[in-house]
């Protein structure tokens, strides 16, 4: 399950099944997001939620750029026995305007190539 397009198109070529969660699309973002969205994520339970973000701060805050694209993060995490963030190296040191979660908090963990 995901609200990105990308990961889909990515599922998809690997012929893996996948469920989209609908919403408002944001091109910027390639992902759906707002009411629609946030309804969907937040009845959602899985055993462990593969997340990414816009970046994760020297302090272990982990950002993201807009409200929307946190909130529905938010609700998929509430429901998640594990968060699991996978960064690309460059994200490492870099901060979005929203505070998502912190590294240390229960049931996350953060990994890099």
């Amino acid at each position: 399950m995901t609200n990105s397009v990308a990961a889909v198109n990515t599922a998809a070529a690997y012929h893996i099944p996948c469920f989209l969660i609908g919403g408002e699309y944001t091109e910027r973002e390639a992902c759906c997001i707002g009411a629609a969205a946030l309804g969907q994520a937040e009845k959602i339970n899985v055993d462990i939620a593969f997340l990414s973000t816009f970046g994760i701060r020297e302090d272990g805050a982990i950002t993201d750029s807009s409200p929307e694209i946190t909130a529905v993060k938010e609700a998929i995490m509430k429901n998640a026995r594990q968060t699991v963030f996978l960064f690309e190296s460059v994200k490492r040191g870099r901060a979005g305007l929203y505070t998502v979660c912190h590294a240390d908090d229960e049931g996350v963990t953060v990994l890099f190539p």
